[in-house]
């Protein structure tokens, strides 16, 4: 590893992270960005500086990315788990609803 590797490592973090923030999702999507979508965007841009960071040990951004797997994983578990439980609550509401209007 030398000081222009480095460089490059940093300066490409720098520049993925400066686009995905500036980037007009709206534009392209029709909707801003989702969260989990944002996520996945910014580990994949440190994981692309990382893999340039150790390149000729690439077995390390490999570890790393499964890693970014194992969280991502993770954070979209968590978003399911809030989603059925949020589905289940507004099903209980409408029930409860139901009895009382009765």
């Amino acid at each position: 590893m030398n000081i222009q590797q480095v460089f490059i490592s940093v300066f490409s973090l720098v520049l993925l992270l400066a686009i995905g923030h500036w980037l007009p999702w709206s534009a392209l999507f029709g909707r801003k960005l989702p969260r989990l979508m944002a996520y996945i965007y910014g580990s994949a841009s440190v994981l692309v500086a990382y893999t340039i960071f150790v390149w000729p040990a690439y077995h390390l951004a490999l570890e790393l990315l499964t890693l970014f797997v194992v969280g991502f994983l993770t954070v979209a578990g968590c978003y399911g788990v809030d989603w059925l439980a949020k589905n289940n609550s507004q099903k209980r509401r409408e029930v409860l609803r139901a009895k009382i209007i009765e």
